[in-house]
Protein backbone atom coordinates (compact mmCIF):
# COMPACT_ATOMS: atom_id res chain seq x y z
CA UNK A 1 0.00 0.00 0.00
CA UNK A 2 0.91 3.24 -0.86
CA UNK A 3 1.20 6.05 1.71
CA UNK A 4 0.62 9.77 -0.08
CA UNK A 5 2.99 12.50 0.78
CA UNK A 6 1.56 14.97 3.92
CA UNK A 7 2.30 18.66 3.61
CA UNK A 8 0.89 21.60 5.74
CA UNK A 9 1.80 24.24 8.22
CA UNK A 10 4.42 23.86 10.57
CA UNK A 11 2.94 24.06 14.37
CA UNK A 12 4.69 27.26 15.09
CA UNK A 13 3.85 29.20 11.87
CA UNK A 14 0.44 30.83 12.43
CA UNK A 15 -0.46 32.76 9.51
CA UNK A 16 -2.45 35.40 11.05
CA UNK A 17 0.93 36.88 12.67
CA UNK A 18 1.46 37.60 9.15
CA UNK A 19 -1.95 39.62 8.58
CA UNK A 20 -4.06 42.63 9.50
CA UNK A 21 -7.32 42.50 11.33
CA UNK A 22 -10.26 44.44 10.87
CA UNK A 23 -13.23 44.06 13.36
CA UNK A 24 -16.62 45.56 12.96
CA UNK A 25 -19.58 45.92 15.35
CA UNK A 26 -23.04 45.38 15.26
CA UNK A 27 -23.36 48.53 13.01
CA UNK A 28 -20.91 47.49 10.95
CA UNK A 29 -18.17 50.38 11.69
CA UNK A 30 -14.98 48.95 12.49
CA UNK A 31 -13.72 49.02 15.82
CA UNK A 32 -10.46 48.69 17.90
CA UNK A 33 -12.35 46.38 20.75
CA UNK A 34 -12.41 42.94 20.21
CA UNK A 35 -15.85 42.42 23.19
CA UNK A 36 -17.18 44.93 20.41
CA UNK A 37 -16.76 43.07 17.66
CA UNK A 38 -19.38 40.80 15.87
CA UNK A 39 -17.30 39.98 12.58
CA UNK A 40 -13.46 40.07 11.67
CA UNK A 41 -11.78 39.92 8.44
CA UNK A 42 -8.04 39.06 8.42
CA UNK A 43 -5.68 40.53 5.62
CA UNK A 44 -2.94 42.09 3.89
CA UNK A 45 -1.15 43.93 1.16
CA UNK A 46 0.05 40.45 -0.57
CA UNK A 47 3.29 40.35 1.48
CA UNK A 48 3.79 36.83 3.13
CA UNK A 49 5.98 34.33 4.06
CA UNK A 50 4.85 30.70 5.20
CA UNK A 51 6.66 27.63 6.83
CA UNK A 52 5.32 24.15 6.12
CA UNK A 53 6.72 20.52 6.39
CA UNK A 54 6.71 17.74 3.76
CA UNK A 55 7.23 13.67 4.47
CA UNK A 56 6.15 10.46 3.02
CA UNK A 57 5.19 7.44 5.16
CA UNK A 58 6.84 5.43 2.63
CA UNK A 59 10.11 7.29 3.42
CA UNK A 60 11.79 9.92 1.87
CA UNK A 61 13.04 8.20 -0.96
CA UNK A 62 10.03 7.90 -2.53
CA UNK A 63 9.01 11.50 -2.71
CA UNK A 64 9.77 13.75 -5.16
CA UNK A 65 12.75 15.16 -4.21
CA UNK A 66 11.61 18.86 -4.92
CA UNK A 67 8.01 20.55 -4.05
CA UNK A 68 5.32 22.97 -6.29
CA UNK A 69 3.67 26.22 -5.62
CA UNK A 70 1.41 28.32 -7.16
CA UNK A 71 -0.89 31.35 -6.76
CA UNK A 72 -2.93 30.66 -10.17
CA UNK A 73 -6.35 28.82 -9.75
CA UNK A 74 -5.70 25.82 -9.85
CA UNK A 75 -10.20 24.83 -9.68
CA UNK A 76 -9.65 25.50 -13.27
CA UNK A 77 -7.26 23.13 -14.32
CA UNK A 78 -3.19 23.21 -13.40
CA UNK A 79 -0.94 26.21 -14.69
CA UNK A 80 0.74 24.90 -18.25
CA UNK A 81 3.72 26.65 -17.26
CA UNK A 82 6.47 24.96 -14.49
CA UNK A 83 9.06 27.92 -13.42
CA UNK A 84 12.41 26.27 -12.35
CA UNK A 85 13.51 28.13 -8.75
CA UNK A 86 15.91 31.22 -9.24
CA UNK A 87 14.35 31.86 -12.82
CA UNK A 88 13.80 35.39 -13.21
CA UNK A 89 10.83 35.31 -14.76
CA UNK A 90 9.11 33.33 -12.50
CA UNK A 91 5.76 34.29 -11.10
CA UNK A 92 3.15 32.34 -9.11
CA UNK A 93 0.75 34.29 -10.45
CA UNK A 94 1.07 32.57 -14.00
CA UNK A 95 2.14 29.02 -13.53
CA UNK A 96 4.28 26.50 -10.77
CA UNK A 97 7.28 27.09 -9.56
CA UNK A 98 9.40 24.02 -8.94
CA UNK A 99 11.90 24.26 -5.61
CA UNK A 100 13.96 21.83 -4.66
CA UNK A 101 13.12 20.68 -1.15
CA UNK A 102 16.62 21.48 1.34
CA UNK A 103 19.36 19.03 0.97
CA UNK A 104 18.84 16.80 4.65
CA UNK A 105 18.78 13.46 5.71
CA UNK A 106 15.53 13.90 7.73
CA UNK A 107 12.58 12.24 6.99
CA UNK A 108 10.80 15.53 7.04
CA UNK A 109 11.58 18.21 4.62
CA UNK A 110 11.04 21.63 6.32
CA UNK A 111 10.60 24.26 3.86
CA UNK A 112 9.77 28.33 2.54
CA UNK A 113 7.86 30.38 0.54
CA UNK A 114 8.38 33.55 0.07
CA UNK A 115 5.33 35.61 -1.64
CA UNK A 116 5.36 39.44 -2.23
CA UNK A 117 2.93 39.96 -5.50
CA UNK A 118 -0.29 37.80 -4.49
CA UNK A 119 -2.87 39.67 -6.62
CA UNK A 120 -5.03 42.24 -4.64
CA UNK A 121 -8.74 43.08 -4.63
CA UNK A 122 -9.86 39.41 -3.76
CA UNK A 123 -8.87 36.47 -2.15
CA UNK A 124 -5.36 34.99 -3.19
CA UNK A 125 -4.95 31.22 -2.75
CA UNK A 126 -1.60 29.13 -2.95
CA UNK A 127 -1.58 25.66 -3.54
CA UNK A 128 1.49 23.36 -2.54
CA UNK A 129 2.06 20.02 -4.26
CA UNK A 130 3.80 17.39 -3.34
CA UNK A 131 3.97 14.06 -5.28
CA UNK A 132 5.50 10.97 -4.69
CA UNK A 133 7.20 7.82 -7.16
CA UNK A 134 3.02 6.29 -7.21
CA UNK A 135 1.80 9.77 -8.73
CA UNK A 136 0.03 10.36 -5.80
CA UNK A 137 0.05 14.51 -5.95
CA UNK A 138 -0.99 16.02 -2.23
CA UNK A 139 -2.08 19.60 -2.44
CA UNK A 140 -1.93 22.35 0.46
CA UNK A 141 -4.01 25.38 -0.15
CA UNK A 142 -4.31 28.65 1.74
CA UNK A 143 -6.33 31.83 1.01
CA UNK A 144 -6.57 35.19 2.45
CA UNK A 145 -7.92 39.02 1.45
CA UNK A 146 -5.15 40.67 -0.72
CA UNK A 147 -5.78 44.48 -0.69
CA UNK A 148 -4.28 47.26 -2.62
CA UNK A 149 -2.32 50.36 -0.72
CA UNK A 150 -4.78 52.88 -0.08
CA UNK A 151 -2.52 55.96 -0.09
CA UNK A 152 1.14 57.18 0.03
CA UNK A 153 1.31 56.76 3.85
CA UNK A 154 1.85 53.43 6.04
CA UNK A 155 0.89 54.72 9.77
CA UNK A 156 2.14 52.24 12.29
CA UNK A 157 0.24 53.26 15.64
CA UNK A 158 2.83 50.66 17.64
CA UNK A 159 2.30 51.04 21.16
CA UNK A 160 0.22 54.38 21.29
CA UNK A 161 -2.76 55.03 23.32
CA UNK A 162 -6.64 55.60 22.12
CA UNK A 163 -6.70 59.24 22.29
CA UNK A 164 -3.42 59.37 20.25
CA UNK A 165 -4.66 57.09 17.82
CA UNK A 166 -7.64 59.16 17.06
CA UNK A 167 -5.37 62.38 17.01
CA UNK A 168 -3.12 60.31 13.82
CA UNK A 169 -6.36 59.02 12.40
CA UNK A 170 -7.73 62.23 11.86
CA UNK A 171 -5.02 63.92 10.77
CA UNK A 172 -4.45 61.23 7.99
CA UNK A 173 -8.05 61.17 6.65
CA UNK A 174 -8.03 65.30 6.73
CA UNK A 175 -4.53 65.13 4.88
CA UNK A 176 -5.50 61.94 1.87
CA UNK A 177 -9.05 61.65 2.61
CA UNK A 178 -11.30 58.92 4.16
CA UNK A 179 -9.70 56.00 3.09
CA UNK A 180 -7.12 57.69 1.38
CA UNK A 181 -4.23 56.02 4.08
CA UNK A 182 -3.34 52.30 5.56
CA UNK A 183 -2.58 51.33 9.18
CA UNK A 184 -0.46 48.26 10.11
CA UNK A 185 -0.85 47.12 13.47
CA UNK A 186 0.89 44.38 15.75
CA UNK A 187 -1.95 42.70 16.41
CA UNK A 188 -0.39 39.14 16.98
CA UNK A 189 3.29 40.97 17.78
CA UNK A 190 6.13 40.66 15.28
CA UNK A 191 5.04 39.31 11.90
CA UNK A 192 6.58 35.30 11.65
CA UNK A 193 9.44 36.97 9.54
CA UNK A 194 10.94 40.76 8.86
CA UNK A 195 10.46 39.60 5.11
CA UNK A 196 6.79 40.98 5.82
CA UNK A 197 6.94 44.05 7.27
CA UNK A 198 9.24 45.61 5.07
CA UNK A 199 7.77 44.28 2.25
CA UNK A 200 4.79 45.97 3.42
CA UNK A 201 6.35 48.99 4.00
CA UNK A 202 8.03 49.06 0.28
CA UNK A 203 4.59 49.22 -1.38
CA UNK A 204 4.03 52.81 0.29
CA UNK A 205 6.25 56.29 -0.10
CA UNK A 206 6.10 57.12 3.39
CA UNK A 207 5.75 55.45 7.23
CA UNK A 208 4.82 57.33 9.81
CA UNK A 209 5.86 55.24 12.65
CA UNK A 210 4.17 56.96 16.33
CA UNK A 211 5.66 55.27 19.48
CA UNK A 212 3.86 55.63 22.65
CA UNK A 213 6.97 56.56 24.88
CA UNK A 214 9.12 53.69 26.20
CA UNK A 215 10.46 51.80 22.94
CA UNK A 216 8.54 49.10 22.30
CA UNK A 217 9.65 45.44 21.28
CA UNK A 218 8.39 46.30 17.57
CA UNK A 219 10.33 49.39 16.78
CA UNK A 220 13.43 48.09 18.60
CA UNK A 221 13.64 44.59 16.02
CA UNK A 222 12.73 47.08 13.00
CA UNK A 223 15.63 49.13 14.14
CA UNK A 224 18.54 46.64 14.16
CA UNK A 225 21.29 47.18 11.94
CA UNK A 226 20.22 45.81 9.06
CA UNK A 227 16.94 45.84 10.31
CA UNK A 228 13.68 46.32 8.13
CA UNK A 229 13.69 50.66 8.85
CA UNK A 230 17.29 50.40 7.46
CA UNK A 231 16.49 48.44 4.48
CA UNK A 232 13.69 50.12 3.87
CA UNK A 233 15.43 53.87 3.96
CA UNK A 234 18.59 52.73 2.31
CA UNK A 235 17.68 49.78 0.26
CA UNK A 236 20.53 47.61 -1.31
CA UNK A 237 18.70 45.75 -4.27
CA UNK A 238 17.59 48.77 -6.60
CA UNK A 239 14.23 49.57 -5.10
CA UNK A 240 12.92 53.23 -4.34
CA UNK A 241 14.01 54.74 -0.55
CA UNK A 242 11.51 55.02 1.47
CA UNK A 243 10.81 58.24 4.02
CA UNK A 244 9.85 57.81 7.96
CA UNK A 245 9.00 60.37 9.67
CA UNK A 246 9.43 58.91 13.21
CA UNK A 247 7.24 60.78 16.68
CA UNK A 248 8.50 59.26 19.60
CA UNK A 249 9.06 61.21 23.49
CA UNK A 250 11.55 58.36 24.45
CA UNK A 251 13.79 58.55 20.73
CA UNK A 252 16.53 58.55 23.42
CA UNK A 253 17.43 58.76 26.93
CA UNK A 254 16.04 56.36 29.54
CA UNK A 255 13.44 54.70 28.00
CA UNK A 256 15.01 54.36 24.67
CA UNK A 257 16.24 50.50 23.29
CA UNK A 258 16.51 51.93 20.14
CA UNK A 259 20.40 50.66 19.29
CA UNK A 260 23.20 53.34 19.14
CA UNK A 261 24.36 52.74 15.59
CA UNK A 262 20.66 53.14 14.30
CA UNK A 263 20.39 56.85 16.08
CA UNK A 264 23.51 57.86 14.65
CA UNK A 265 24.03 56.43 10.90
CA UNK A 266 19.91 56.43 10.15
CA UNK A 267 18.26 59.05 12.25
CA UNK A 268 21.45 61.28 12.69
CA UNK A 269 21.31 61.93 16.41
CA UNK A 270 22.80 61.19 19.12
CA UNK A 271 21.86 58.67 21.74
CA UNK A 272 22.80 61.13 24.85
CA UNK A 273 19.55 63.58 24.98
CA UNK A 274 20.34 67.11 25.52
CA UNK A 275 19.07 68.20 28.02
CA UNK A 276 19.72 64.45 29.90
CA UNK A 277 16.85 64.74 31.97
CA UNK A 278 12.87 64.94 30.22
CA UNK A 279 11.38 67.70 29.11
CA UNK A 280 7.90 68.76 30.36
CA UNK A 281 5.81 71.04 28.17
CA UNK A 282 4.07 74.13 29.15
CA UNK A 283 0.93 75.85 28.65
CA UNK A 284 1.23 78.31 26.01
CA UNK A 285 4.82 77.80 25.00
CA UNK A 286 5.65 76.86 21.66
CA UNK A 287 7.50 74.63 19.64
CA UNK A 288 9.40 76.77 17.10
CA UNK A 289 9.54 75.54 13.48
CA UNK A 290 12.86 76.78 11.95
CA UNK A 291 11.63 76.81 8.31
CA UNK A 292 9.47 79.35 6.60
CA UNK A 293 7.14 76.38 6.35
CA UNK A 294 7.25 74.77 9.10
CA UNK A 295 4.24 76.44 11.59
CA UNK A 296 4.99 76.83 15.39
CA UNK A 297 3.22 74.30 17.27
CA UNK A 298 1.62 76.06 20.89
CA UNK A 299 1.46 73.26 23.84
CA UNK A 300 -2.12 73.70 25.98
CA UNK A 301 -0.75 71.09 28.59
CA UNK A 302 1.61 70.91 31.31
CA UNK A 303 1.67 67.15 31.10
CA UNK A 304 3.21 66.47 27.49
CA UNK A 305 6.56 65.03 27.67
CA UNK A 306 9.63 65.17 24.73
CA UNK A 307 13.62 64.80 25.39
CA UNK A 308 16.14 66.71 23.46
CA UNK A 309 17.61 65.51 20.84
CA UNK A 310 21.47 66.41 19.94
CA UNK A 311 23.83 65.63 16.99
CA UNK A 312 26.69 63.42 16.87
CA UNK A 313 29.59 65.23 16.59
CA UNK A 314 31.55 62.99 13.97
CA UNK A 315 28.43 62.53 11.74
CA UNK A 316 29.06 63.85 8.20
CA UNK A 317 26.40 64.89 6.52
CA UNK A 318 24.32 66.09 9.91
CA UNK A 319 20.85 65.96 10.82
CA UNK A 320 19.58 68.98 11.26
CA UNK A 321 17.23 70.49 13.57
CA UNK A 322 13.78 71.54 12.51
CA UNK A 323 11.58 72.15 15.80
CA UNK A 324 13.03 73.76 18.88
CA UNK A 325 11.17 74.81 21.96
CA UNK A 326 11.40 78.63 22.42
CA UNK A 327 13.38 80.15 24.85
CA UNK A 328 12.24 79.75 28.47
CA UNK A 329 14.39 78.95 31.60
CA UNK A 330 13.82 76.38 34.01
CA UNK A 331 10.27 76.45 31.86
CA UNK A 332 10.82 72.78 30.79
CA UNK A 333 13.08 71.02 33.00
CA UNK A 334 16.22 72.42 35.21
CA UNK A 335 19.18 71.93 33.24
CA UNK A 336 20.38 73.67 30.18
CA UNK A 337 19.73 73.91 27.11
CA UNK A 338 16.30 76.00 27.93
CA UNK A 339 15.24 76.07 23.91
CA UNK A 340 16.03 72.31 23.46
CA UNK A 341 15.51 70.83 19.47
CA UNK A 342 12.86 68.52 19.65
CA UNK A 343 13.09 67.90 15.41
CA UNK A 344 15.32 66.92 13.44
CA UNK A 345 15.64 65.78 9.98
CA UNK A 346 17.93 63.38 8.49
CA UNK A 347 20.22 63.95 6.10
CA UNK A 348 21.55 68.13 5.94
CA UNK A 349 19.74 69.95 3.49
CA UNK A 350 23.35 70.42 1.50
CA UNK A 351 23.64 66.87 1.06
CA UNK A 352 19.90 66.21 -0.06
CA UNK A 353 16.79 68.73 -0.97
CA UNK A 354 14.44 65.56 0.75
CA UNK A 355 15.06 64.24 3.82
CA UNK A 356 15.44 60.06 4.26
CA UNK A 357 13.93 60.67 8.16
CA UNK A 358 12.57 63.65 10.21
CA UNK A 359 12.31 62.61 13.78
CA UNK A 360 9.83 64.56 16.05
CA UNK A 361 10.60 64.20 19.85
CA UNK A 362 7.43 65.28 21.59
CA UNK A 363 3.98 64.44 22.15
CA UNK A 364 2.28 66.33 19.13
CA UNK A 365 -1.40 65.40 20.64
CA UNK A 366 -1.12 67.97 23.50
CA UNK A 367 -0.15 70.84 20.97
CA UNK A 368 -2.59 72.91 19.50
CA UNK A 369 -4.51 70.26 17.16
CA UNK A 370 -4.60 72.47 14.34
CA UNK A 371 -1.19 73.84 14.26
CA UNK A 372 0.47 70.03 14.56
CA UNK A 373 -1.64 68.88 11.52
CA UNK A 374 -0.24 71.85 9.69
CA UNK A 375 3.28 70.67 10.95
CA UNK A 376 2.82 67.24 10.19
CA UNK A 377 1.73 68.33 6.65
CA UNK A 378 4.54 70.37 6.32
CA UNK A 379 6.40 67.82 6.88
CA UNK A 380 5.46 65.09 4.67
CA UNK A 381 5.08 67.70 1.60
CA UNK A 382 8.53 69.87 2.31
CA UNK A 383 10.71 67.82 4.00
CA UNK A 384 10.11 64.23 2.86
CA UNK A 385 8.45 65.01 -0.41
CA UNK A 386 5.22 62.71 0.19
CA UNK A 387 2.45 63.86 -2.39
CA UNK A 388 -1.12 64.74 -1.52
CA UNK A 389 -3.93 63.11 -3.78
Amino acid sequence: KNFPPAVNFKSDFDPLRNMQRELRDINGDITDNPSDAVDTTYWNWGASNFRFFALDLDGQETMDPYYRYTLKDTAEGDPDITYLAGDPEADPNLGWIQVNFPQTSSEVKEFEIFLNNAPAGGTAVLTVAVNDEANADTRFHFGWEVREPSGPVLYIPDNSGPSTKTFYRDFLAGQYGAGGWNEYSFWYGYPDHSYVLIESMRKFEAVLWADGGSTSPRLEEAAQTGGVLAQYLNPLQGQDPGRLLLVSKGVVGNLSAIPHPFLKNVLGISPSPSPVTEITTVAGKAALGLQDYLPALTSFSGFGKAVGLAQPAENIPKAVPVYQMELCVRCYGLRPPYDPVVGMRFPDYETATLASVVTLSLQLEYFNSGEAMAAMSAILSEELGVGSP
